[in-house]
């Protein structure tokens, strides 16, 4: 995708920004996943002192689909004084440890607020996250099932987590489900 981003992208997120749906309440750690209305993969990473998921995202189903509330293969956080670079150093950090080669396609970065729940209900704070845009193939997402990441804490993992004996669904399964039925391409 280079610099130059699609405009149909730049008003995906420029939507995202003002939805207010868009949550991240303190609790477990998440990767949250969207498919957008180019569809490209949007990766958005967690923060460690807000982590928690996306509960739901309003707008065209057609053009956004939310994934990723129970994932927990990646929990990242970034500040305002590092300038959006954590989340920039997590996106390239996960395709480096999957050995992917996005062949065609550069990383796209930009940066979007979200708003946080309060505990005392009052009104949400925006808190600044980077978004990492890039394209997978069919092919590339197999692979991606195959391969363990290390994440900044540097624990190993992969994608199946086996959480209290509950086998959670892997990103890898439901990105090809997505293949399969045309979401993805």
């Amino acid at each position: 995708m280079g610099d130059a981003a699609p405009n149909g992208v730049l008003r995906y997120i420029r939507h995202m920004n003002t939805v207010e749906s868009l949550r991240i309440p303190e609790r477990e750690g998440v990767l949250a996943v969207f498919i957008g209305p180019q569809r490209e993969l949007i990766i958005v990473p967690s923060a460690k002192e807000n982590a928690g998921k996306v509960e739901r995202v309003l707008g065209d189903k057609s053009e956004m689909l939310a994934i990723g509330n129970k994932f927990e293969a990646v929990s990242g956080g970034m500040d305002e004084a590092d300038n959006g670079s954590y989340g920039k150093a997590l996106v390239r950090k996960l395709l480096e440890e999957r050995s992917l080669s996005i062949e065609g396609s550069q990383i796209q970065l930009l940066p979007m607020n979200v708003p946080v729940l309060q505990k005392n209900g009052g009104e949400p704070s925006l808190y600044r996250v980077q978004i990492g845009i890039i394209r997978l193939t069919a092919d590339q997402i197999k692979e991606l099932g195959q391969k363990k990441i290390v994440v900044p804490d540097g624990e190993v993992r992969n994608f199946v987590k086996n959480d209290e004996s509950k086998l959670r669904p892997s990103l890898v399964y439901i990105l090809n489900a997505l293949v399969q039925n045309g979401e993805l391409r």
